[in-house]
């Protein structure tokens, strides 16, 4: 059986604020403190491994990452 997904209509849209509220998802959580974008830049191979660990772990880079960066640099959670 096919997903159906409506889809209104744009004259029955006011803004793009309205057409993205629209959307089955629930929103999510928002973080009890704000984040902030970390981008760096790994080897190839560091990077598929750390992939490769994350999937057999059921678990996201981004998540894993940030566990080993707050197991080394946060000293304690309330901070």
């Amino acid at each position: 059986m096919a997903k159906r997904v409506q889809i209104a209509h744009p004259r029955e849209v006011t803004t793009p604020d309205d057409w993205v509220s629209q959307k089955a998802e629930p929103k999510p959580e928002v973080p009890a403190e704000p984040m902030k974008r970390l981008t760096i830049d790994v080897p190839e191979s560091l990077h598929t491994a750390i992939k490769l660990a994350c999937v057999a772990n059921r678990q996201k880079m981004a998540d894993a990452v940030r566990a080993l960066l707050e197991k080394t640099y946060r000293s304690d959670k309330a901070a």
